[in-house]
């Protein structure tokens, strides 16, 4: 060692090692230097650390002789005061635990007796990662899927971090040739989870600065495991002994072990269930069934089901003898409501003991005063039992016999006659809303189960739409697809339901809905009626839509809402474009709010020609559209009519509804009618307009003829009838007293001359057919205006052609009247 070097003790030591043999010489350069201080660490490198943990803040120096390092805290304090502190030899300071009162910049100053140097250290302290809600041990079946949780916190300054699962230790990942694990954010699952999969799961959050971690066991059970080495000892003629090891219990104990048995001679290779034992006796002693050839297999039984089946033993044959089973699956029930039919399951030939095997059936009414036993005996099922009452309880016990003897004496089975309707209904009828046309519906069936007088086969939902949501002042439609009128939409479901999924409702919709319950025999009683309504759904179309011409270059648009709003209507959209300029598409669009139900469109192409869709909103969404077309062509004096009917025909009106010919402006015109018995004039019943399609003519009598007709207005301002109809009305014509007009002369003299008429015209007609049947031009107009003016028949009403246009002429009473009224 040389202590206190200085400058000029640079030189060169030797080193002599000798012994007896000789010596060696070992040279050493000893080199003295002044260097300054420099700090190795990198200035204002930043630090961090988690709370009530430790952080190491560095300050790596260099120079000659050694520098001296000092560490000062944020309030330039020497951070050795500190009991947490403490400083290595190389300049590194660790402190620890930290807290939120550390954060800082720390300062390290490095000196020697030749210069000195300093660095600046930020420390930051961040919250510690922290899981909140660890994964809870679980345990599954056999084919579930597992989810884990694992809620954790971190702070949130820390980039990157994460959460990571492992299973005993070893990470686990999603990957893209296996859906065994799915790893989401904050949980595992585990998909058709198997005996291997139980273990240890492991959930990790981690940060740059720490990580922590929890652990929760997953157990798998399910059925048990084949039982091992079954054996199989002879104890007598017809008893043998069969013994067994159980299998794998998979973390659920075994309730019971199920011997299963094969008959050899007569069927083959089906095993059938022969006994059970309780799960802690691995064997069972077994008497057989005589002339058969038998062999066994066990399976073993816990609360998760039955498990696989042992090998089978070796085959054990056995002489014939008398039966030693009775019929399983003793029933008995009507299928009428005066009588009792029973039925079994005839023993399989192995059991049968002999060639054949007979069938003993006794009944017996079951009942406080119980009668004889009746019998019969039968070659196999059924046996029918007439003249019984209405589901009523019957004693039932079915004996094998065959030529050796009878067989064992069966047990009591309890059969009932023919059902009834029933006499209960559900109750707690409620339903949960799915969506705008789906809801689940629910109920239980309370009651004895002698008021179902049967055996109960299922239930039936009926239901009735009442009108819209908010609906008050009148009542709507139902829905196309919806129970017309008063009938209600039915849904049968099956077997003892509580509860099914009722869909294909109207959105926005009231409804009610009752329940019954049904037998063999048919429907009991409704339950209380449930009224419910279904949530908004995307609106109808709006219910008319007006187009007007108002000027060269402006239309004017009207229109209704929605006949089906399906919600509540949050405004309109319109969408619209040139017929002669746009190929597809719809380049104009318009909003409007829900109060608006009108609009102007200006500065349009003269003469042009427009298609309009018109959209209802809902908060849901934009319904379909109705479509219309408008023109600004000039308007034409009276509507052109393709098509006239008479749609809806009742005591005291009727409905006319007519097609246009061509898209049109709306034309107004009167609608006017008059008796055809009775002398009163025409009479005005309203205005009509042409782009409404329809007309409902009211205040008629009831059984009465009535002349129709529509009257426009010319270029002159002229009343110009342009359609004229007949009509009757439904309903008896309530008579005049005695006495009245019919009674009067002057009718009875215009009624007689009538006639005389009638007879020179038909004379008249006879002569010109006996000349061949050629008359003039005159006579044939004279004849068509005749012919138009008789009555029409219903089935003859809005058919026109080309020919009685040019035939009527300008006649006020026509189709073809002003001109053009028809097309």
């Amino acid at each position: 060692v040389l202590p206190r070097q200085e400058p000029n003790d640079t030189g060169v030591a030797q080193c002599e090692a000798q012994n007896r043999h000789g010596h060696l010489l070992a040279n050493a350069f000893v080199y003295v230097v002044e260097l300054p201080v420099k700090i190795l660490t990198p200035d204002e490198t930043p630090y961090a650390a988690v709370e009530n943990r430790t952080v190491f803040l560095h300050c790596r120096t260099f120079g000659a002789p050694a520098p001296t390092v000092e560490w000062l805290t944020p309030s330039l304090e020497p951070a050795l005061q500190d009991p947490r502190a403490f400083a290595f030899t190389n300049g590194t300071l660790r402190l620890g635990p930290v807290t939120r009162g550390d954060a800082g910049t720390f300062s390290c100053r490095a000196h020697n007796p030749h210069s000195n140097a300093s660095i600046l250290a930020p420390l930051q302290i961040k919250a510690p990662t922290r899981i909140e809600t660890p994964p809870k041990n679980t345990t599954a079946k056999k084919g579930e899927t597992v989810t884990l949780g694992c809620g954790a916190t971190f702070d949130p300054t820390l980039h990157p971090r994460g959460l990571e699962w492992r299973r005993d230790g070893r990470l686990l990942r999603d990957t893209a040739d296996s859906d065994k694990y799915l790893v989401t954010e904050d949980t595992l699952t585990v998909a058709g989870v198997d005996y291997s999969d139980q273990g240890t799961f492991s959930c990790r959050a981690w940060t740059q600065l720490d990580s922590v971690e929890a652990e929760a066991q997953l157990r798998v059970v399910g059925r048990p495991g084949p039982v091992r080495d079954l054996q199989i000892l002879e104890v007598g003629e017809r008893q043998v002994r069969l013994s067994w090891t159980p299998g794998d219990e998979h973390n659920s104990p075994v309730e019971k072990f199920v011997v299963e048995e094969e008959e050899g001679i007569f069927a083959p290779g089906r095993f059938v269930e022969r006994l059970t034992v309780p799960g802690g006796q691995p064997w069972a002693p077994l008497n057989l069934s005589p002339y058969g050839r038998y062999r066994f297999r066990v399976l073993a039984a816990n609360a998760y089901g039955r498990g696989d089946p042992s090998t089978p033993s070796a085959p054990i044959s056995t002489p014939p003898a008398a039966p030693e089973h009775y019929p399983m699956g003793v029933k008995g029930e009507g299928n009428e409501t005066n009588n009792l039919v029973i039925t079994w399951q005839p023993l399989s030939p192995g059991e049968w003991n002999a060639a054949e095997v007979q069938y003993r059936v006794q009944w017996r009414a079951l009942g406080p005063a119980r009668g004889p036993w009746r019998e019969e005996t039968v070659g196999g099922p059924p046996l029918v039992v007439g003249g019984t009452p209405t589901f009523s309880p019957y004693e039932i016990r079915v004996q094998a016999v065959n030529e050796a003897g009878k067989g064992p004496e069966p047990p009591i089975v309890v059969g009932y006659s023919g059902e009834d309707l029933p006499l209960v209904y559900p109750e707690n009828v409620g339903v949960e809303i799915l969506n705008s046309t789906s809801v689940r519906v629910s109920w239980s069936l309370p009651g004895p189960s002698q008021d179902l007088r049967g055996h109960l086969r299922g239930f039936r939902v009926l239901y009735w739409r009442e009108g819209w949501v908010g609906e008050r002042t009148r009542r709507q439609t139902p829905p196309p697809g919806g129970p017309p009128g008063g009938h209600p939409g039915i849904l049968t479901v099956l077997g003892d339901a509580s509860g099914v999924i009722l869909g294909g409702l109207h959105p926005w919709s009231r409804y009610r809905l009752q329940v019954v319950v049904f037998n063999g025999r048919g429907d009991g009683p409704p339950s209380d009626e449930f009224r419910f309504a279904t949530p908004e759904g995307v609106p109808g179309p709006p219910e008319e839509l007006h187009v007007e011409r108002v000027g060269e270059t402006t239309l004017a648009l009207e229109w209704k809402r929605p006949r089906h709003p399906n919600g509540v209507i949050t405004g309109f959209l319109l969408q619209y474009h040139q017929v002669n300029q746009t190929e597809g598409g719809l380049p104009y669009e318009i909003s409007f709010p829900a109060g608006t139900l009108n609009t102007t469109l200006s500065r349009l192409a003269p003469r042009g020609r427009y298609r309009f869709a018109l959209h209802a909103v809902t908060r849901v969404g934009t319904g379909p559209a109705l479509l219309r077309h408008g023109s600004l062509l000039p308007e034409p004096v009276l509507p052109v009519l393709r098509s006239v009917d008479v749609d809806e025909v009742g005591e005291d009106f009727t409905v006319l509804r007519w097609t246009l010919a061509h898209p049109q402006a709306n034309i107004e015109f009167e609608v006017q009618y008059m008796s055809k018995t009775t002398e009163e004039p025409w009479r005005t019943s309203g205005h009509a307009n042409s782009s409404l399609g329809s007309y409902r003519l009211g205040e008629l009598q009831p059984g009465t003829w009535y002349r129709v007709q529509f009257v426009g207005r010319n270029h002159s301002g002229e009343s110009v009838p342009f359609w004229e109809t007949v009509v009757q009305t439904n309903g008896t014509l309530l008579l005049s007293p005695a006495g009245g007009f019919a009674t009067e002369g002057w009718f009875i003299g215009f009624v007689s001359a009538l006639v005389l008429l009638l007879l020179l015209l038909l004379i008249l007609c006879f002569i010109k057919r006996s000349k061949g049947g050629k008359y003039s031009v005159k006579d044939k107009e004279d004849t068509q205006v005749d012919s138009e003016a008789r009555p029409m028949k219903d089935e003859t009403f809005g058919e026109y052609s080309d020919g009685e246009e040019k035939a009527s002429g300008s006649s006020g009473r026509s189709l073809g009247a002003g001109g053009a009224a028809l097309g």
